[in-house]
């Protein structure tokens, strides 16, 4: 029996000359991995386009329980996204939230909320332009946390101006080595607070951005390296 979901495209690795395997979360099932064959074929229906970092897509398919691959029978774009995939700036982003996604969603079950929060995501940032972008993914990460079940508390204040990453929260002294300095913890609050469309430069949004991805390894020890990560800092270098 054939199903419909809507899915967010996590990952797209080649098999053969005309199949890719793609991994997708879906608002229905969660997790869904499938075989897609006739890729780069002419007249093809899977055109290579659509399986692109953060597609939105309708997919129909044959669902099998406990089946590792399903088999794909048709799919539609969900929301088109070609702003999205004309910047390279904002492609670059959406590679990195890609594989950050991939990493960190354990559990295969369905999350409707969730789900509506990454398309929501998503299409803000196919919409901004280039100047807006810059921040896009240090204030996503931060949010991100709050599904995870690991947001930080926003207590920071001047007697509190220590952010403590093992702990999730601002301090008043540093307290062991995963604890921020001043400037750094002052940069979360004002993230926290999603006021991060304010000014910084590259070196201050790379020191951001270390230190967010050091604070998802800390509570989630299994996320490793990312591949997408120099490619996103030398995009946003100047």
């Amino acid at each position: 029996m054939f199903q419909k979901a809507q899915a967010i495209v996590l990952k797209s690795i080649k098999y053969s000359e005309s199949a890719v395997i793609i991994t997708t979360y879906s608002r229905q099932y969660g997790l869904l991995s499938f075989m897609v064959h006739g890729v780069r074929k002419q007249k093809s229906k899977f055109s290579p386009s659509f399986f692109q970092s953060l597609q939105l897509l309708e997919l129909e398919f044959q669902y099998r329980e406990k089946q590792n691959l399903q088999t794909l029978r048709d799919l539609s774009p969900l929301v088109v996204l070609h702003p999205l995939y004309a910047s390279v700036v904002k492609s670059s982003v959406a590679v990195f939230m890609a594989e950050i996604l991939l990493k960190v969603i354990q559990e295969e079950e369905a999350n409707g909320v969730f789900f509506d929060f990454l398309l929501e995501e998503i299409v803000r940032l196919s919409g901004l332009n280039e100047k807006e972008v810059a921040n896009f993914h240090l204030i996503f990460l931060m949010q991100l946390s709050r599904y995870l079940g690991f947001y930080p508390d926003n207590n920071w204040n001047q007697e509190h101006p220590f952010f403590d990453m093992l702990n999730g929260a601002f301090t008043e002294i540093p307290k062991h080595s995963y604890t921020l300095d001043k400037e750094l913890s002052k940069q979360w609050h004002f993230l926290l607070s999603q006021e991060g469309q304010s000014p910084i430069n590259h070196i201050e949004r790379r020191a951001l951005l270390r230190s967010i991805l050091q604070y998802f390894r800390l509570h989630l020890p299994e996320m490793g390296d990312l591949k997408s990560l120099e490619v996103l800092e030398m995009v946003f270098g100047e």
